[in-house]
């Protein structure tokens, strides 16, 4: 198994928070956190920042940024969000692999389907698969926990390295230029109506002239929660996005349950064969 520090995603991050904010990363399986449960984000030990890293009720690691305590809330949250948004595609990654390992030496592979409530993140492609997005904008709507998991799905079909919601790189979106200079990102954006109408001109723009096969720009997944019907009357959505919605949108609602066909749906939907 490839050790977890040997990930670029990994290597990525220790990046960002050493350019950002001046901090390294340490990446530890540390046991004895019987008192610290999935909703607990993160938490201080003396001066350094523990962000416990869980998927669904499972522990899979822990990171913790060094001497991290003169750092603001906001600041510390952001971190916090960002490492998470990181690191648990990559530690599920190599669960779900030892685990399937597991299987395969009991004799049990192949026993059931993945739920919906399995696949949300993980990495199943190979380092052979070949992905190609037909389109940097992407629509979802629907129950917004379908739509996240969806999101995560096509985020990780395509390969990128961190999944980031909007809110951690909005101050990028100015230009076509700076949202194209964030690379090969996922930007989640949970509501099209948390937009303004500036936000989703540009988004628009940048769908338009986006090149499709390129990996070195961001894919922009927007998610929705109210009827489809009703964004494209609304006073709070542009005539552009409605194009955009018009062309690609996914009803997350009306998706296969199960990982392997939602999967294909999404290929289908979304990458070229």
């Amino acid at each position: 198994m490839v050790r977890i520090d040997d990930q670029s995603s990994i290597n990525k991050l220790k990046s960002i928070l050493k350019n950002r904010f001046g901090k390294g990363l340490e990446i530890s399986r540390l046991t004895d956190l019987q008192s610290v449960g999935p909703d607990s984000d993160f938490f201080f030990k003396n001066a350094d920042l523990v962000i416990p890293i869980f998927q669904d009720d499972t522990y899979l690691g822990t990171a913790i940024v060094p001497d991290a305590k003169e750092i603001d809330d906001r600041n510390i949250t952001s971190i916090s969000t960002l490492v998470k948004m990181t690191l648990i595609p990559v530690f599920y990654s190599q669960f779900q692999t030892l685990h399937e390992n597991n299987l395969k030496a009991a004799g049990l592979s192949g026993a059931r389907e993945d739920s919906i409530d399995d696949f949300g993140i993980r990495q199943v492609q190979s380092s052979a698969d070949v992905s190609n997005i037909i389109s940097h904008v992407i629509h979802l709507n629907g129950i917004k926990e379908i739509v996240f998991k969806v999101a995560h799905q096509i985020h990780e079909i395509d390969k990128r390295w961190a999944f980031l919601p909007y809110e951690n790189v909005r101050n990028e979106f100015k230009s076509l230029e700076t949202i194209k200079n964030l690379g090969n990102i996922s930007v989640f954006i949970e509501d099209v109506l948390a937009l303004t109408l500036e936000e989703q001109k540009l988004i628009s723009a940048y769908k338009a002239q986006s090149n499709s096969g390129s990996c070195e720009e961001p894919l922009i997944i927007v998610g929705s929660q109210a009827e489809l019907a009703e964004l494209t009357t609304h006073p709070g959505i542009v005539s552009e996005m409605v194009l955009v919605m018009n062309e690609q949108t996914f009803e997350v609602n009306k998706a296969p349950l199960t990982y392997a066909k939602l999967k294909e749906a999404v290929e289908i939907l979304f990458f070229e064969a």
